[in-house]
């Protein structure tokens, strides 16, 4: 099977999220459940376009696996940045592929939110966000979710 078919299927398998028992690696084949309770934590850092003071941070119970960033703005952030994801481990041996998607769990995003994967690597993945042209809101937050597998 190659790479693109193993990702799509990991994809796949990732929508069809069903209740399960919890299992040692947190995953069983075919339809998963992503184990809430795993203990490993990714990091987030290399945050920019926050403006002054502005800091990034995952949001309690995140894990490699899924979570949330907080992207927590100062004094005048920018309309686009960038951000590291870093797991706590190699996530997959070819690298890890990650979808993220802008909420509104703290401030809000000016809509259509541009999100592109800028590097990958085994341990992290970085993003570019653009906020459709509008400068984030000073002293106020948004958040990404995310979701990774390994490949």
């Amino acid at each position: 099977m190659s790479i693109l078919n193993k990702v799509a299927a990991a994809l796949f398998a990732a929508f069809a999220l069903v209740a399960s028992p919890a299992f040692a690696d947190g995953i069983q084949s075919g339809p998963v459940s992503l184990k809430a309770s795993q203990s490993t934590a990714a990091s987030v850092g290399s945050c920019t376009g926050l403006g002054t003071g502005g800091t990034c941070a995952l949001a309690s119970g995140s894990t490699d696996s899924v979570g949330n960033i907080v992207l927590t703005t100062g004094t005048s952030p920018s309309n686009s940045g960038s951000l590291t994801l870093t797991f706590s481990a190699a996530i997959g041996p070819n690298g890890a592929s990650c979808i993220f998607s802008p909420t509104t769990h703290g401030g809000s995003w000016n809509t259509p939110v541009g999100l592109v994967r800028t590097s990958l690597v085994t341990t992290s993945v970085s993003l570019f966000w653009a906020n459709n042209g509008v400068n984030l809101t000073g002293s106020s937050s948004v958040n990404l979710d995310y979701v990774c597998f390994g490949f």
